[in-house]
């Protein structure tokens, strides 16, 4: 890209980032006949509301760089609203992730469900004023404390395992790390026991085979 177009690329950004705050500022005044003139409907606006500033920058610039081969410059409802709705699912899942942090979530649960690693991890941390004493963390969970956590997670209707574990976490007033390890202490052990379950139905079934010569004699010590 040479420096005109650079250029170009530049002050269309900082255009369209200037009209979807006027966007924004408007429709909080109740005016959104500006959102509606470029084809933004009441769903984007809600999405817009979402974003912070920088976002709002950054799907600018992604917007332009798909129009900058453009002879003409307007607004492309569909494609805008299109980089709105993953920039919003991308502030949703970054407020999850500050949740999961302030709640007490182990570097382990970070990395599985954000792949953010530790640098990151500990500089979002930081910028949280989140301390690394374990707050919230017991070495020892009680049988009822564990029957709390599990009954709250088979309870809720949520389908992301993300927002599914911070709901529990916050029904239950246990930090996210302890509600993580009892619900997989728990998943581990009704597992070994379904297989334990099918292993036992197999062997039983060949016990009453008739193609086992000692299939009788053995059923009577059984």
């Amino acid at each position: 890209m040479n420096i005109a177009a650079t250029r170009y690329t530049e002050e269309c950004t900082r255009l369209v980032s200037a009209l979807l705050l006027d966007v924004i500022d408007n429709s909080r005044q109740g005016d959104i006949s500006l959102a509606e003139s470029i084809g933004l409907d009441i769903d984007t606006i809600n999405m817009l509301y979402k974003l912070k500033p920088e976002q709002l920058h950054s799907l600018s610039k992604t917007y332009i760089k798909s129009k900058v081969s453009s002879a003409a410059f307007g607004i492309d409802a569909s494609t805008i609203s299109n980089i709105i709705n993953v920039a919003a699912d991308e502030s949703e899942m970054l407020d999850i992730l500050d949740q999961y942090i302030i709640h007490g979530a182990s570097k382990l649960m970070i990395e599985k469900f954000f792949g953010v690693r530790s640098t990151q991890f500990a500089t979002r941390k930081r910028i949280l004023g989140v301390t690394t004493n374990n707050k919230g963390r017991k070495k020892y969970i009680s049988d009822n404390e564990k029957r709390d956590i599990y009954n709250a997670f088979t309870e809720t209707d949520e389908q992301d395992e993300r927002r599914r574990y911070l709901q529990v976490a916050l029904k239950t007033n246990q930090s996210l790390h302890n509600v993580y390890v009892t619900i997989q202490e728990i998943q581990d052990i009704q597992l070994h026991q379904r297989a334990t379950a099918a292993k036992l139905h197999t062997l039983k079934g060949s016990r009453k085979s008739p193609l086992n010569p000692q299939s009788n004699q053995t059923k009577r010590y059984a």
